[in-house]
């Protein structure tokens, strides 16, 4: 059944019987395994969200750890940034 329309998915349901329970996660796996790899084959790639994690000290510096860059406050420290040597990591305390 094809469902709804998400930001960057389509969301489908896949309903299959066995007949007996013991079956079904054999089945389940035989099904996954073969869309896996006809998406490999025709060369379909997964969509995966990015999420950006930064952490905050309370001198208002940030630090992201997606790219580990260091980010002063405001716009006058954004300045002063480019124009000295790059700050040494947070302490996490």
């Amino acid at each position: 059944f094809f469902l709804t329309i998400s930001a960057s998915t389509f969301d489908y349901e896949l309903r299959f019987h066995v007949r007996e329970l013991g079956d079904r996660n054999a089945a389940t796996d035989e099904i996954l395994t073969r869309i896996a790899l006809s998406f490999r084959e025709h060369n379909v790639e997964m969509a995966f969200n990015q999420v950006d994690v930064l952490i905050k000290n309370l001198q208002g510096h940030e630090l992201n750890l997606s790219s580990g860059e260091l980010i002063q406050a405001g716009v006058a420290a954004t300045a002063k940034q480019q124009q000295s040597p790059p700050e040494p990591p947070l302490d996490p305390q």
